[in-house]
């Protein structure tokens, strides 16, 4: 029971202790948040996998100052904050954009022991300059990944840049989860109010728009576009001065797709999941559960706002099947594999119903045993393994005292096995924590295949928070 508790502590510490925070976005939404900007590169760092002890520090070059740094500044130490799990590495020799606060390691305690070593700073850094305390939070990045940032830093700094407003308008997408690969709606009508101002733009061929010269200050953004109505019903956003304010809109339409789906013997499926997806692979896919519903007493399911494209709808299509439900993957009209399912074609705003989905045969359950192994052959105890389809779990078990893990799996199902072990927790002395884990796999096993054993061979990774 102990060694469960302890196996269960360690397997959660990662998802407890991770750095968590919203995506820093441009430079241009930020500026206002912090006290320092500047491009420089790494010439020195007491940081290394053995270090202990603390605090690690790093010496930058002041290559370009963007804000906050005295124009004498050449050199800096920088704290990678030290304090939090949002702590971040460099690599010594690279060129990074560095977005950053005043430092808890500054004040006059500080530069006395910067000049003589005592912080465990390199010494001959001038007092006078500051220590910046900069994370993964900030916005921080590699100078060759921050060219947009650069730019507008640069005109920022010669006093070129005005207030503006721009992002983005999209089809159907998931604002918690923007991605450029969904399809840009454009003609949308954003209309801009606040602060005095009140106008109208129309976003560009790809979707994005743009409002500048603006005061700084708080607006709110609407959008229309024939057929599609927004997601939120408005958008408030904060212009700092020299700034801007940076919106994702998601526009909707009322596609749908009503039906049924059976079993092989006529009557309703009850509470079976449901899914759709695009029938082609140049489009993203939504989130899961934006496409994803379980049917009703009846067998019946409703899925509203689908956007125009084509489909393929059935029952785990992206979710994998369990031993419980015994429901194999199946696809419109009531097909087995997605070579032979049809395809759904949904216009703007179309609505289809009396869908009729229909299930395969009950699913035979096979019996697979995963061996697990050390690489010196000796037997894993207790080790997880996990078997997956397209990437979700179906099925998990620990080893027993022979190594091996006995899973119940579905006949004509094409499943990955692999196999996980956390162990050798460490708290770091100054931040967060070093964790050794093992892994095996992924290793395939065919749809057809009638392999009773398959044997997972463990390597040692280690990983540092």
């Amino acid at each position: 029971m102990i060694l469960r508790l302890a196996v269960l502590l360690l397997s959660i510490l990662p998802a407890v202790l991770a750095c968590s925070c919203a995506a820093p976005g441009p430079a241009c939404r930020r500026i206002d948040r912090f006290d320092y900007a500047f491009l420089g590169r790494v010439l020195a760092t007491n940081e290394t996998r053995d270090a202990e002890g603390g605090p690690y520090w790093y010496r930058f070059s002041v290559d370009e100052a963007f804000k906050g740094l005295a124009p004498e500044v050449r050199e800096l130490i920088v704290d990678p904050d030290n304090s939090t799990t949002c702590h971040r590495s460099f690599e010594v020799g690279r060129l990074y954009l560095v977005v950053g606060d005043r430092s808890p390691m500054n004040g006059l305690a500080a530069d006395a022991a910067r000049t003589s070593g005592a912080l465990g700073g390199p010494k001959g850094v001038p007092a006078g300059s500051p220590i910046v305390s900069t994370g993964q939070c900030t916005g921080t990045m590699l100078a060759e990944h921050a060219a947009e940032d650069l730019d507008y830093l640069r005109r920022y700094k010669a006093g070129q840049v005005q207030p503006y407003v721009y992002g983005s308008v999209r089809s159907h997408a998931d604002e918690g989860l923007w991605d450029p690969r969904l399809p840009g709606l454009p003609e949308t009508f954003l209309h801009l109010t606040g602060a005095g101002l009140d106008r109208t733009v129309t976003a560009g061929v790809d979707g994005r728009f743009e409002i500048a010269g603006l005061a700084p200050g708080s607006y709110e953004l609407t959008a229309a576009a024939p057929g599609y109505f927004p997601a939120s019903p408005d958008y408030e956003v904060n212009v700092p001065a020299q700034g801007c304010g940076y919106v994702d809109i998601a526009m909707l339409s009322h596609g749908s797709f009503t039906g049924t789906v059976t079993k092989p013997d006529g009557s309703p499926a009850r509470d079976v999941a449901v899914e759709y997806r695009y029938a082609g692979t140049e489009i993203l896919n939504l989130p899961l559960r934006r496409r994803s519903t379980r049917t009703n007493e009846k067998g019946e399911f409703f899925f509203p706002t689908v956007p125009p494209g084509d489909y393929h709808l059935g029952v785990h299509l992206d979710s994998a099947p369990n031993s419980e439900e015994r429901i194999a993957p199946s696809y419109w009209p009531g097909v087995a594999s997605v070579a032979d399912a049809g395809i759904l074609h949904v216009e703007l705003n179309e609505q289809k119903t009396g869908l009729q989905l229909a299930l395969g045969p009950v699913a035979r359950l096979r019996s697979v045993k995963a061996k697990v192994l050390w690489p010196d052959g000796r037997l894993a105890v207790d080790t997880k393994v996990h078997a997956s389809v397209r990437g979700s779990t179906s099925a998990d078990g620990r080893t027993d005292e022979a190594g091996i893990a006995t899973l119940t799996l579905l006949d004509g199902v094409e499943y990955t096995l692999s196999a996980h072990e956390i162990f050798n927790f460490r708290w770091k002395q100054s931040y967060g924590y070093e964790v050794d884990t093992a892994e095996a796999g992924p290793v395939p096993l065919p749809a057809g295949s009638d392999q009773a054993e398959v044997v997972l061979v463990l390597q040692k990774r280690q990983s540092s928070r």
